[in-house]
């Protein structure tokens, strides 16, 4: 069972390679969201070429929630991580798609750091 659960795990943060999370970007609700996160690694974050989206969703409820952004592929992600730097003093967050359990072992780590 402890496999499993192993294996499952591995496959899922597989799935959420290509994933990020963007956070502090204001919307409307009926805003074309991929123009818009185009834009924004386009001029804020100064990635070119332009990155392939293949999904957006937005996660929670209530406005300017965070969207989960789909990229085409590894590459992509690779290239809008290493530009994040340029958020520093910004209400603008961009993270990896982590499953829960990473989620929480991450969490911890960074409190122990801390202390």
């Amino acid at each position: 069972l402890k496999s499993q659960s192993a294996k499952l795990e591995r496959i899922d943060n597989r799935y959420r390679r290509r994933n990020l999370i963007f956070t502090g970007i204001k919307y409307e609700l009926n805003a074309d969201l991929g123009r818009m996160i185009q834009r924004f690694i386009a001029e804020v974050l100064q990635v070119s070429p332009d990155p392939v989206i293949e999904e957006i969703i937005p996660l929670g409820r209530g406005p300017n929630k965070p969207l989960l952004v789909k990229f085409s592929n590894s590459n992509n992600v690779i290239s809008v991580l290493k530009s994040t730097g340029r958020l520093r003093n910004t209400n603008y967050g961009v993270s990896r798609d982590y499953s829960d359990e990473i989620r929480e072992s991450r969490r911890y780590l960074f409190l122990v750091r801390r202390e």
